[in-house]
């Protein structure tokens, strides 16, 4: 959910006796297990923008077992208006100390038309925004490798879906 949360542009709310305030998902999560939040503050809300009815979904995500956490992936949307892409919107999990949005991805995606997506150019994006780590379950060389063919596999199943249901 975090992921998705960064992804899709989601605003954290926070209550406190001092107040409600609203924090954007892309300035929320600090570091491991640390988030924006006050010591006397509690989430109470997470409101999502609305995406147009047809959007794509992209997930992807390697675990070592189903239900485990994810050594690598990402989450996203793509909003297509007359054959070109709209609106974007994708995070990776587990590339780094918080989910990190694809920015350059997101960025370069905006206009290209379906068709002409390079979907490994668009991979190379997203993993330069990233920091993965070494630990005991994976090394950052790993989650970058893998990051990358899932990710470039991903984007290109996703609009060739897109493009057998045009």
């Amino acid at each position: 959910m975090p992921a998705t949360a960064v992804a899709l542009d989601a605003v954290i709310e926070a209550r406190s006796v001092r107040g409600t305030r609203t924090i954007a998902a892309r300035d929320f999560y600090l570091g491991p297990y640390m988030t924006a939040l006050e010591p006397d503050e509690i989430l109470t809300g997470i409101s999502y923008p609305t995406w147009p009815e047809r959007h794509l979904v992209l997930f992807r995500e390697v675990a070592q077992r189903p239900g485990d956490f994810a050594l690598v992936g990402f989450v996203g949307a793509l909003a297509v208006e007359d054959g070109r892409i709209a609106r974007t919107g994708i995070a990776w999990l587990g590339m780094g100390p918080t989910p990190i949005a694809a920015r350059q991805a997101e960025q370069a995606l905006l206009g290209c038309p379906v068709g002409q997506v390079d979907a490994r150019a668009m991979a190379e994006l997203a993993i330069a925004d990233t920091s993965p780590f070494d630990d005991r379950h994976a090394s950052a060389h790993y989650r970058r490798s893998v990051g990358l063919r899932i990710f470039e596999q991903g984007l290109r199943d996703t609009l060739e879906i897109r493009n057998l249901a045009a």
